[in-house]
């Protein structure tokens, strides 16, 4: 078959032969491009119908901006379908060979100008391929609806008699706002987070959140503050602030990471401590009230709870103190034999649970998405592949700990937790996008499609589950900027891709002297220049940029 390179030649040759117009606009650093020309525009069928019933043109979007601005403003690769005049009747970006074919037919059969009719039938059959690819994206909304009926309108929050805040669905009732506008969502999110940091739930003078209020108005607190629990209300307050620019919400979190390094430190290990209980006799408690206790899961999620500090309240002071901590979680709490252990005890302590291996996971991708740091992308790969080999159920899920042959009585059932099984799951799927492993983004999708007949039995503890099947549907938004590690323009382009508020974003940084093969991999320019960012969405290239301002305009 024939590609003309100019399009008022195809527009001309179209008219004489009867046909509609297939424009292709691409560009070399787009890995969907890649995909098209390497696959779907090789297959046998897809030519055929290029060749018997289009009139085909493919340009190169930087050597025509003209053609660029005028039908390129989705993204790249761009299939768009044309009429006589040049005019689009419809579009869409890669697709493999089959769903290209029948797109291809369906453009036959409706005719070059019927516009209405090929984006209708576009539509539906987007819909139908959607239908067969696992979790219907309809169940997170079902799993919002459930949160929204349940929630309290007039204090925010969950709970008739004691009340805990649930960060979880606060996260994913954010992250639908963003994608839907739907206003029950912000007023839910804000009426919440602004009753809590008023209410007794909230030590406003020491910095910190009580486990639970005994009272539907966040008052009659418990006595406990836990570090889980208040790293999840950290990255909470965070990723509101962030969305929604409530100034009261930075200073909440600045009392909670106050707190944790003025109260909660362990000198030692530099690590944070379980708990603090002001009341508790136990010997457990030592100093201040403090349960001296030292787990990976509590720090792993405070860790990645500080990494979106040091970006959201501009201090990287915070980063320093997040990596140090993770750094000696993966030097001192992942044994060869047995993985990832749940405490310190100046040595590693009970090893096998899902908790720390998820929370551990989420950690290392954060500091690879917020620091940039890839020392962390081999242990990353190498702890998701092991829990997968070692934890995995037959239908996908994940089990709450390793098989041990010597448990007895209770210990030997190994349950399902919707909870943590999301949480890795989603890790795992960021990770695959930054390793290009797709392996892991196919593991990923099936821990998810294990809990689509049951989600229900999890009450509020599925919000997270529902959020991660938003992520596989929407795909990771993926910002890679090539620079050198450490320089200016490098960190001033990767705190561009960071600081807007985008839901579901991987930010990789590459330097092209180290990170080579994952240049590669990713089918990106060599780089010896200024620092550059690229932005795709799954193998739709969105746009480039190497000015700061520009790149948050285009995220924007």
């Amino acid at each position: 078959m024939h590609w003309h390179t100019s399009l008022d030649e195809a527009l001309k040759r179209a008219k004489e032969r009867g046909t509609p117009i297939l424009l292709y606009l691409r560009t070399p650093w787009s890995p969907g491009c890649r995909a098209l020309e390497t696959g779907s525009l090789r297959d046998l069928q897809v030519l055929g119908l290029l060749d018997r019933h289009y009139t085909c043109v493919r340009v190169d979007k930087d050597e025509s901006p003209e053609i660029r601005d005028a039908y390129g403003k989705l993204g790249w690769p761009a299939l768009i379908w044309l009429n006589h005049r040049g005019e689009s009747l419809a579009h869409t970006g890669y697709l493999p060979p089959r769903e290209l074919a029948q797109r291809l037919m369906l453009g036959i059969e409706t005719g070059s100008s019927a516009k209405a009719a090929l984006v209708e039938c576009f539509d539906k059959q987007e819909a139908s391929n959607n239908a067969e690819e696992g979790v219907p994206l309809a169940l997170a909304d079902e799993v919002l609806e459930h949160l929204l009926a349940s929630s309290d309108e007039v204090h925010g929050g969950w709970g008739k008699r004691q009340k805990f805040p649930h960060p979880e669905a606060l996260h994913f009732s954010t992250v639908r706002w963003s994608r839907t506008g739907d206003e029950r969502l912000k007023k839910l999110v804000l009426n919440t987070l602004e009753a809590m940091e008023r209410g007794a739930i909230h030590d406003g003078p020491e910095g910190g959140f009580f486990r639970f209020a005994g009272k539907p108005d966040w008052s009659d607190p418990s006595e406990d503050k836990p570090l889980g629990a208040n790293a999840g209300r950290l990255l909470t307050y965070l990723e509101a602030h962030q969305a929604f620019g409530v100034p009261s919400f930075a200073e909440t979190a600045m009392g909670i990471l106050n707190w944790l390094e003025k109260t909660m430190r362990d000198e030692e290990s530099g690590l944070w401590c379980a708990a603090q209980d002001k009341q508790s006799n136990s010997p457990a408690w030592a100093g201040a009230g403090r349960n001296t206790a030292l787990y990976t899961d509590r720090n792993a999620l405070a860790v990645e709870a500080l990494l979106k500090a040091a970006v959201v309240l501009d201090q990287s002071a915070w980063q320093e103190r997040a990596l140090d901590n993770l750094t000696f979680l993966v030097k001192n709490l992942i044994t060869t034999r047995a993985g990832v252990h749940h405490q310190w005890q100046g040595v590693p302590q009970l090893p096998g649970m899902l908790s720390d291996r998820a929370a551990l996971l989420r950690a290392m991708v954060q500091a690879m998405h917020s620091a940039g740091d890839n020392s962390f992308l081999v242990p990353a790969v190498t702890l998701a592949r092991g829990t997968l080999a070692s934890m995995s159920a037959p239908d996908g899920s994940l089990l709450d700990r390793r098989h041990e042959p010597s448990a007895r009585g209770s210990l030997t059932e190994r349950p399902e937790n919707i909870h943590w099984n999301a949480l890795f799951a989603e890790a795992c799927i960021r990770l695959g996008h930054m390793a290009r492993a797709k392996e892991l983004v196919r593991d990923g999708r099936r821990i998810l499609a294990a809990f689509q007949n049951d989600w229900r039995r999890f009450g509020h503890w599925s919000a997270a589950w529902g959020r991660a099947v938003d992520l596989m549907h929407a795909h990771p938004l993926h910002i890679t900027v090539l620079g050198t590690k450490g320089a200016d323009d490098t960190r001033a382009l990767q705190l561009a891709a960071l600081r807007p508020y985008v839901a579901n974003r991987v930010v990789q940084t590459l330097d092209p002297a180290k990170d080579a093969t994952l240049i590669e991999h990713a089918a990106l320019p060599r780089w010896s220049g200024p620092a550059r960012a690229f932005v795709h969405q799954g193998l739709l290239a969105l746009g480039e940029a190497q000015d700061p301002d520009e790149l948050e305009q285009l995220l924007r």
